[in-house]
């Protein structure tokens, strides 16, 4: 369970084909692995994916600043993390599966690279993964592409309907606001980028962000969050990781 309910859409846009491996990988990266996906049928209509411009990546980085730590990510490339950030461990890992196990959730079975912060009194997760799929199911990592106002409008409202029930599904958990999606260029790659804002029970409001990424025969999900009350803290420090994300195995580009 990884990324992209973005790709089950963009890609029933654009060749409708394959669109149930992207609805069940981007379930669990908008809840944070807490909940188990779902398959939704795809529209009956096909629209039109409007590709344009290959463009030469990765973009080159500066050296990592004293405060941030670069982080090497297995057959993805790297990012700067704070140094108020750490990789998940086994133990957190577990814990987290034995608490799905004592609510009755199913197990999450996420395998991307998961940074939380250090200070146990503080909230921030960056979670980095992929799923793969068959070559040319996705478009180049190089390919800039746009997606119509009523592409993203059906986007926007199967990704808040599917999210939204499966959040619900977790005790005390609940959606505050959904934002709407928008296509991006990010470090001169293309992303389509989700938002919502969630709390669970009288926590501090929590803010959640999906980078999504197409890269020829895969799929891959960059997503950030942190409490609302600490936005001053991690706003700029999370800035400065997404700048510095780089996707370096780059696919179908030979």
């Amino acid at each position: 369970m990884i990324i992209a309910l973005v790709g089950f859409i963009i890609l029933a846009f654009k060749k409708n084909t394959r669109w149930k491996y992207w609805l069940v990988t981007a379930i669990g990266a908008f809840i944070l692995f807490l909940v188990s996906a779902q398959s939704f049928s795809p529209p009956d209509y096909l629209s039109y994916l409007n590709t344009y411009s290959d463009t030469q990546i990765p973009l080159s980085l500066p050296p990592v600043s004293s405060d941030m730590s670069r982080i090497s990510i297995p057959e993805i490339g790297s990012i700067d993390i704070p140094n108020s950030m750490e990789i998940q461990n086994q133990a957190d890992r577990q814990s987290v599966e034995a608490y799905r196990k004592a609510v009755g959730l199913s197990p999450s079975n996420y395998e991307g690279v998961i940074f939380r912060q250090k200070d146990k009194d503080k909230y921030s997760c960056i979670l980095v993964n992929t799923h793969l799929g068959e070559p040319g199911d996705f478009s180049k990592l190089s390919e800039h592409f746009t997606l119509s106002e009523k592409e993203l409008s059906v986007l926007s409202q199967q990704m808040r309907n599917t999210i939204q029930k499966q959040i619900e599904e977790n005790p005390g958990m609940k959606m505050l606001e959904w934002y709407p999606p928008k296509v991006e260029i990010i470090n001169d790659m293309t992303a389509v980028v989700f938002s919502y804002h969630r709390q669970l029970a009288d926590r501090p409001p929590v803010l959640v962000w999906t980078y999504e990424f197409q890269n020829y025969d895969r799929s891959i999900a960059l997503t950030i969050s942190y409490r609302e009350t600490e936005k001053q803290y991690w706003e700029p420090l999370f800035k400065r990781s997404l700048d510095s994300f780089r996707i370096t195995n780059i696919i179908g580009n030979e």
